[in-house]
């Protein structure tokens, strides 16, 4: 059968199509042999280039996987694109009450409701936005704090998972519990036989039904709960309270976040339009039962529905400008190595003129050598991605630990990402391209041939010495600042000290204890830790120290005619202030004389009498304090000094009332309290000490929670200040070093491009002094010049940083000043070596060699 001649043409055009491609991969090959044969003569410098390349690389990589781990990553679920959040995704605890406005969350009957009635969800499933641990004996050993999430009985449908063995719950009710693969596998080393195992909690006993699947740690980034265990179940399982039905009026619990599936078409807009008609209507039943003047504030709330892709996380709300900041920091380390390295290879370049010129008199094309470079440069490139991946996978784990700053509980996966390894390619490509310009380009529009006759090699630019100086400056000056703020911060009065002070929390409405009595259990452990030898003072309070707690209320003051009187609250036990160390500026403490005298009692702090009394003495005076669930009248008998409890950039103006924990609200919302011990030195508390005296003093199977000490809490709710000093230091002391090479490279090469003219100086007549002077003033010179461009691109940019500093501004001179002459010691440290090699050139033997 003939063939037409349009049908021969195209085969012609394929084949000579092939063979250029041929033609290509082949000259591609001879430039990488080419290039590893240069290289592997060129040892040192290849040494050095891809140890700078995979320090900066490597410093990249490591804080992007950070990035992509709190901020980008996926859920392994099927199409997480799907998938929207109903409420805060930051929320982490448990609300009681109103929220004005936006909600952080659902009740457990709202979440009924959106279930039921949502049309934009194929499925839409709850989980508790905090993650309870519990203390479970297993048998072969007892696991002191197993985290767990109380899911719906549809949550992992929804998320389109399948177990990795067992199944999943049977029904919403059945007392059966998933464990997370990751635990099975730690602590049970994969063990099939754990499937159908029985264990007991609180007065329950569950099942474990199925294993999840692999790799799948929750929906909460941060959390990596290792039982899941039915939602309907909490009555039993977080023992004291049924937080299902929602009581008339406003005190409801708001516990459970929502995940739905969206269906085909609908928008997670639509979802939110539709949740809020069906959410609108629970809220305008709660407001038909509750106060009148309560309505209002109800009436206000709304739900926000959002992309669930990445999960939900409150790391986000802590961390995002932190580690986005620290990211265009470690950037500029990588301008640092590229510019460093843009200069080594102009220097190579310079060497090999009579090379390139040679190859061009042969028939080489000027485009061929550029490509040359270039490959040379992609090569080192790929060869320090290479190392600095590697880097980067122990460098993630000390930023893990950096950002937990102490907290055990915070859990990011270690697992491959397609995402990390583009981006680390990526980088390598850019960084390659970047650095091999400089020599490629000069090659390009230079005669060689002429130049290299000329001279032995042309000098390198002190531009770029420049620039690596000037970007070094703004990272030095980025990390002086981070500092001065964590110093800042670290130095700001509590209004009592930190020193000796540990604390632990307590629970025993979870061993089935009624308010009454779990307020006398209270109080006996509290006698009992006062036995303890090193405990020099015990008390209570309800919120803690630091531990993300928070109340707060309006007020009715007499003689305070203008709204919004309000503060927050806190309810304590008589001795609190003394244990601290809180002053009490006016009065007294709560004392048993309160109770007997049908007085209940409230201390306010000096920034509330200052706020609301005008200069009155607020002692005995009567303030209704309006909760939830109605009003109260407490007895103003002391004033407090102000101070801190939750977060040392709590505002100044913030104020605060204490009430009598004995003698103070009403019954109804006290589980838990939180014990403050002030200890001398060598206390020596442990958590198992601690829980032998608890269950002696309780006479109930009690264990503490969160036993640490106040300072450790303190660290972990500055955690994003001190990750921001601690890395930024670190990339500071990174850049110096790469500016101080770049520097003793430019000015070495440069000694030994000018040893004749050195050496004829010294033979007629300069001392040494004079040379080391001079190669010291041109390094004295590129770094004033760096320096002042660095000045004013740290101003320029500094307004950038102002909300992550606390107490100072952006344009501090104090940090300018130090980084500038931290920058100026380690320059000058790095040009004297090159300085006092050219003071000791010899002239004869330099002029003999001419």
């Amino acid at each position: 059968m003939k063939r037409s001649e349009r049908e021969l043409q195209e085969e012609v055009a394929f084949h000579q199509e092939m063979a250029r491609r041929l033609h290509w991969l082949e000259d591609l090959g001879r430039d990488v042999r080419l290039a590893l044969r240069r290289l592997r003569h060129a040892r040192g410098f290849a040494a050095t280039a891809v140890l700078t390349l995979a320090l900066g690389i490597g410093a990249n990589t490591a804080l992007f996987t950070l990035v992509h781990a709190v901020l980008l990553a996926r859920l392994p679920v099927p199409h997480a694109e799907q998938l929207a959040l109903l409420g805060n995704p930051g929320f982490t605890g448990v609300e009681s009450g109103v929220s004005d406005h936006e909600v952080d969350g659902l009740t457990y009957t709202q979440y009924q409701q959106l279930r039921a009635q949502s049309r934009a969800f194929s499925g839409l499933a709850a989980f508790t936005a905090f993650e309870p641990s519990f203390r479970l004996d297993w048998g072969s050993f007892t696991d002191e704090a197993v985290p767990a999430k109380l899911v719906s009985d549809n949550y992992f449908a929804v998320l389109g998972l399948n177990p990795a063995r067992g199944h999943f719950f049977d029904s919403a009710t059945a007392p059966e519990a998933v464990m997370s693969y990751g635990y099975w596998q730690q602590h049970f080393g994969g063990d099939p036989a754990v499937v159908g195992r029985t264990f007991h909690l609180r007065a329950a006993t569950f099942t474990i039904a199925g294993i999840a699947p692999r790799g799948f740690t929750g929906t909460t980034v941060g959390q990596s709960p290792a039982l899941y265990l039915p939602l309907e179940l909490q009555p039993e399982i977080l023992v004291g309270r049924d937080w299902r039905p929602d009581p008339p009026g406003m005190r409801r619990v708001v516990w459970l976040l929502g995940i739905g599936r969206l269906k085909p078409g609908v928008s997670v807009a639509e979802a939110e339009a539709s949740s809020a008609v069906i959410f609108a209507e629970s809220v305008r039943a709660q407001a038909a039962q509750a106060d009148a003047s309560d309505q209002s504030d109800i009436l206000t709330q709304r739900l926000r529905v959002t992309a669930a892709a990445s999960g939900a996380s409150s790391l986000r709300d802590s961390f995002t400008r932190p580690l986005l900041s620290l990211q265009v920091l470690v950037g500029l380390v990588l301008l640092i190595v590229i510019v460093n390295l843009g200069g080594m290879l102009l220097s190579q370049a310079s060497a090999r003129q009579r090379e390139f010129a040679l190859r061009l008199s042969l028939g080489a094309s000027r485009g061929r050598l550029v490509r040359q470079l270039l490959t040379e440069a992609l090569v080192l490139a790929l060869a320090g991605g290479a190392a600095g991946w590697f880097l980067a996978q122990w460098g993630e784990r000390i930023l893990v630990r950096w950002v937990a700053a102490g907290d055990p509980t915070l859990a990011l996966p270690y697992q491959f990402d397609p995402m990390v390894l583009g981006f680390t390619a990526g980088v390598c490509v850019l960084a390659g391209v970047a650095f091999g310009l400089a020599p490629a380009l000069r090659l390009a529009g230079g005669n060689l041939a002429q130049r290299s006759g000329r001279h032995r090699g042309a000098a390198l630019p002190g531009g770029l010495v420049v620039a690596q100086v000037a970007v070094a400056l703004v990272l030095v000056t980025g990390a002086a600042l981070f500092v001065r703020s964590l110093e800042q911060l670290r130095s700001v009065a509590l209004g009592y000290g930190t020193e000796g002070l540990v604390t632990f929390n307590l629970n025993a409405a979870m061993a089935g204890a009624s308010e009454a009595r779990s307020l006398e259990i209270y109080q006996r452990v509290a006698d009992a830790m006062r036995h303890v030898p090193g405990v020099s003072a015990v008390t209570y309070s309800e919120n803690g120290l630091f531990t993300g707690l928070n109340s707060g209320d309006g007020m009715v003051i007499p003689g305070y005619t203008k709204n919004g009187a309000g503060a927050g609250l806190d309810e304590v036990a008589p001795g609190y202030f003394s244990a601290l160390g809180i002053p009490l500026l006016l009065g007294r403490e709560f004392t048993p004389a309160d109770r007997s005298r049908g007085v209940k009692p409230i201390v306010i702090d000096a920034t509330l009498a200052k706020k609301y009394f005008a200069g009155r003495s607020p002692l005995g005076t009567d303030i209704t304090v309006q909760f939830s669930d109605g009003a109260m009248r407490f007895e103003v008998v002391g004033v407090a000094a102000p101070s801190k409890e939750q977060s040392p950039r709590d505002s100044a103006s913030d104020a605060r009332a204490y009430f009598d924990i004995e003698n103070g609200h009403e019954p109804g919302g006290l589980r838990s309290v939180n014990f403050e011990l002030r200890t001398r030195a060598g206390a020596g508390l442990s958590r198992d000490g601690l829980n032998r005296l608890v269950a002696g003093a309780s006479g109930l199977p009690l264990r503490v929670n969160s036993f640490s000490s106040v300072q450790a809490l303190l660290d972990t709710t500055i955690a994003p200040d001190l990750l921001l000093a601690k890395l930024a230091g670190f990339f500071a002391l990174l850049a110096l070093g790469l500016a101080a090479m770049g520097l003793y490279a430019m000015l070495s090469y440069g000694v030994a491009r000018r040893r004749a003219e050195i050496g004829i100086r010294m033979a007629l007549g300069a001392r040494a002094r004079q040379v080391t002077g001079g190669v010291l003033g041109e390094a004295l010179r590129l770094l004033a010049a760096g320096t002042g461009l660095g000045i004013v691109a740290s101003l320029a940019l500094g307004r950038s940083l102002a909300s992550l500093l606390f107490d100072l501004k952006p344009n501090d001179p104090a940090s300018l000043a130090a980084a500038a002459l931290g920058l100026a010691v380690c320059g000058l440290a790095a040009a004297l070596v090159p300085a006092l090699r050219a003071a000791r050139t010899d002239p004869a033997q330099t002029l003999r060699a001419e």
